[in-house]
């Protein structure tokens, strides 16, 4: 069976201008730009998509106005661990004033957030996957 592991598109309308939470890496894990992504551990998608976003940002449940399922999935080599593993990808809209902290995530893997537009979001991001994933996003909220 092919691991799993959810990435989670977080989004918010602010004063009429919609922006997207992006996460910056650890020097020691290559220091790049990216959405929260996370292993799926004996739980739904769904739980894992949760579980990741309070993890990595500290975002409760209460904070979520929705959640757009299905946004994309795609494979990529695994090296370390030498296998192919599946992306389900999520959108998570929150309300505008949620508090985004890095500090509660034990394992310290990001260093910095920041909220930008769509056409910023697109010049960090890393991987061709992930603005992949995040224009197919866009295209579901404006539906």
């Amino acid at each position: 069976m092919t691991p799993s592991q959810i990435g989670c598109i977080v989004f918010r309308e602010n004063n009429n201008v919609r922006e997207f939470l992006l996460l910056k890496r650890i020097p020691e894990k290559k220091g790049f730009w990216q959405y929260i992504t996370g292993e799926v551990d004996n739980e739904s998608l769904l739980n894992a998509v949760f579980r990741e976003a309070q993890e990595e940002a500290g975002i409760e449940q209460n904070d979520v106005l929705r959640t757009i399922e299905n946004v994309s999935s795609f494979e990529y080599k695994n090296v370390k661990k030498d296998c192919l593993v599946t992306e389900y990808v999520f959108g998570l809209e929150v309300k505008p004033k949620t508090k985004i902290t890095l500090e509660k995530n034990i394992y310290k893997e990001h260093e910095e957030f920041k909220w930008v537009r769509l056409e910023e979001a697109m010049q960090l991001l890393h991987f061709k996957t992930s603005k992949e994933s995040l224009k197919k996003l866009v295209q579901l909220i404006d539906i």
